[in-house]
């Protein structure tokens, strides 16, 4: 069933699935609390940019985040949803 008024809505797509799915307007605490298995991500991002994301981040969006930070919100929020949706390893 597509949603009139939710652009993003595919046919078919499940409410469930669509719930699921990460925004830029999301918080990293309200990401990593959902879905634990994304911690890993922002570790790895942590690594990569010599900054504790989740420490300093936490109650930031992933946009803010990645504009304070220095991170592709898109290829994040793809990894992201990837890994949420079991779409990668």
């Amino acid at each position: 069933m597509n949603d009139e008024k939710n652009p993003e809505t595919r046919p078919g797509q499940r409410a469930a699935e669509r719930a699921d799915i990460i925004t830029p307007e999301m918080t990293i605490l309200d990401i990593i609390s959902r879905h634990r298995e994304t911690e890993r991500i922002f570790k790895r991002l942590e690594a990569e940019l010599g900054v504790c994301v989740c420490c300093r981040g936490l109650f930031l969006t992933l946009r803010e985040a990645a504009e304070q930070y220095g991170f592709p919100v898109d290829s994040v929020m793809t990894e992201i949803n990837d890994l949420v949706h079991n779409r990668t390893g």
